[in-house]
């Protein structure tokens, strides 16, 4: 009694807010996605914020549970006509992201026939939680084969492909795919491999010295090429 006594004289002095605060169904902790608040006030009209600051009624009026998809601090305040606002009610709550992550590579590449490139495969961690992924490689023309330095990693990481070719390996433009697979998630990223005709160099025209005129008796010939290791 003597604290509802108490209460009346600091609210009479404007001392203490008449209206009651808002109160949480739900107290400050750490859940799954997604999470609904619940707001209540014995009187007045609600407004919230999840922004951590103090509420005005220009924030969010409260009209029904709060669905919470990340984490937040969320503040409210109960607005009553001819009186004080009441005090500011506040709670945290984090929200646990599922794994999600995006992959990307370093851009199209160009090889010679028989050669090998590498092209750098991203993995980026989108979300707090991480896990293992796979790496594989598809769409390589005949001949050519694909090997990374790690099979496998947790985002965010990387990982370098190398592309080899042999000299069999037609010309052409092809589309490679780099796959990514781990907690139940793929995801997916694609560059084109040109690969280009192996151009051999051409051999020198032989020298004759002499070259030709009339000779008597025997003339001794020579036969070179500007070409090293090559053979007449």
């Amino acid at each position: 009694q003597r604290t509802a006594i108490l209460l009346d004289q600091l609210r009479a002095a404007g001392l203490y807010p008449d209206v009651a605060a808002p109160v949480f169904d739900t107290p400050s902790g750490i859940f799954d996605p997604p999470e609904k608040i619940r707001l209540s006030a014995p009187v007045g009209t609600i407004y919230y914020t999840t922004n951590g600051s103090t509420p005005t009624q220009s924030s969010t009026l409260y009209t029904g549970a709060l669905t919470l998809t990340s984490s937040a601090v969320v503040k409210a305040v109960a607005f009553k006509s001819g009186s004080n606002p009441s005090a500011v009610a506040t709670a945290s709550f984090t929200v646990n992201q599922p794994f999600n992550f995006s992959l990307s590579n370093s851009g199209n590449k160009s090889v010679t026939q028989g050669s090998s490139t590498t092209n750098t495969i991203t993995a980026t961690l989108s979300t707090d939680s991480s896990q293992s992924v796979s790496l594989s490689a598809s769409g390589l023309p005949s001949g050519a084969s694909a090997s990374f330095s790690s099979n496998s990693c947790t985002p965010t990481c990387l990982s370098t492909l190398t592309l080899a070719t042999n000299s069999s390996t037609p010309s052409g433009t092809y589309p490679i795919t780099v796959t990514a697979t781990g907690g139940g998630l793929t995801r997916t990223t694609t560059f084109n491999l040109t690969v280009n005709l192996l151009t051999l160099p051409t051999v020198a025209t032989p020298t004759i010295t002499p070259n030709g005129g009339s000779y008597t008796g025997s003339v001794s010939v020579t036969l070179q090429t500007a070409t090293s290791g090559a053979s007449i």
